[in-house]
């Protein structure tokens, strides 16, 4: 008997972007010293709020920080049907992302009327969707023009391997392939119960540059507030990472761990799997694989961790950033370990559509490389390419 069709819950955003001939646009935080080639091209100047939306009795924005913008919300007209709520619009700063709530908005409104210095807005109010994954077991990811092919053995891998039972993708603008081209993707895969695809058409933003200064980069902060806030806050765990990462380790899975942990975070570093192929992958007639690439480096450092998090334990304080729960620092765990794949990814920021050069043993220290034989034990779990 067939497994049923996963149940897709549509998400729309009701993002606010300010006017690009107007007089307001977000200033650059970094000291042009600091910056390096394009980042003014890749810096988020107008994008106000990325989504509006409801939670019961309130209404939620979510956006990058204001910074500057902040002086031009104030005088603020806030209305619907002549009714006014500005008094009841509170923001606050969190690390690169800015929250905003207004209280006391009846159910029956769907949009307001938002006037203050940077401009006029139609603010439209998305549904309430908070409990859209209630109990489930969610990975969450940003990607963009990452293959077809990765995104399925993604899955697959970690529906085998971790109790993931639902996805989160969030295309960050791809132009290899549509958003619904993913749709289909996660439609097909087995043990999937939910998902969700979100245009996010939002910057990235620039990276931490020549003084390695992460004061920029909105976009994925802003993604996973996201996630959080608007589809996950019944979600029985939430567990984020990159299409180029797989998550390895015995049982208890990482979302099992994180939902008995009296934290409610499950923290695990990650180790590097080499770009050098088990085998040649010049010529081949399929997109290369996981099961290509075997090989580490026992010297090599450990890379800073990823996480799952049960968000029943998340306090309206805590933040969720790239690497931890911010100021929840927990212990990694010391028998799990991400493998992030130097092969599987595709350099979108720099603008790149191809995947990362494979490199030959030759040019590596080739006799300190190991096989990572409780990878290959891992993908043998789900069908090969």
């Amino acid at each position: 008997m067939a497994n049923p069709a996963p149940v897709e819950v549509e998400v729309t955003l009701h993002g606010v972007v300010l006017d690009p001939g107007g007089a307001w646009h977000r200033e650059a935080p970094r000291p042009p010293a600091s910056r390096q080639e394009r980042y003014d091209e890749r810096f988020d100047t107008d994008t106000l709020f990325y989504d509006v939306f409801r939670v019961d009795e309130h209404v939620e924005l979510i956006g990058p920080p204001l910074l500057n913008l902040a002086g031009g919300l104030r005088p603020m007209s806030l209305q619907h049907a002549g009714r006014r709520y500005a008094r009841s619009f509170r923001s606050t700063a969190m690390n690169r992302v800015h929250r905003h709530r207004i209280t006391g908005i009846p159910q029956d409104v769907d949009s307001l009327r938002l006037r203050c210095p940077l401009g006029r807005f139609r603010l439209d109010i998305g549904e309430n969707l908070s409990g859209a994954f209630t109990e489930r077991r969610v990975l969450v990811t940003q990607s963009q023009n990452n293959s077809l092919e990765w995104i399925a053995r993604w899955v697959d891998h970690h529906v085998a391997t971790q109790g993931i039972d639902a996805v989160v993708f969030y295309d960050n603008a791809s132009t290899l392939y549509s958003s619904d081209d993913v749709r289909g993707v996660l439609r097909d895969r087995p043990g999937l119960a939910m998902f969700s695809v979100i245009d996010w058409p939002y910057p990235w933003g620039p990276t931490g540059g020549p003084d390695s200064v992460w004061d920029s980069d909105f976009g994925q902060l802003g993604a996973w507030e996201h996630a959080w806030r608007r589809l996950c806050r019944t979600a029985a765990t939430i567990t984020f990472g990159d299409i180029d990462e797989l998550i390895i380790g015995p049982e208890p899975t990482v979302t099992e761990r994180a939902a008995a942990s009296p934290q409610g975070i499950c923290s695990y570093r990650r180790m590097s799997i080499v770009n050098v192929p088990a085998e040649p992958t010049d010529g081949l007639s399929r997109m290369r694989d996981y099961a290509d690439y075997r090989l580490y480096d026992p010297e090599a450092p450990l890379l800073t961790p990823k996480y799952t998090v049960a968000p029943g334990t998340l306090l309206e304080t805590d933040q969720l950033l790239v690497h931890c729960v911010d100021g929840r620092r927990v212990p990694d765990e010391t028998d799990v370990l991400v493998r992030h794949f130097n092969s599987m990814r595709i350099e979108w920021r720099d603008g790149e559509q191809h995947p990362v050069p494979d490199l030959r043993a030759e040019h590596v220290e080739a006799q300190s490389l190991c096989v990572d034989e409780e990878l290959v034990a891992s993908l043998a779990r789900i069908p090969g390419p």
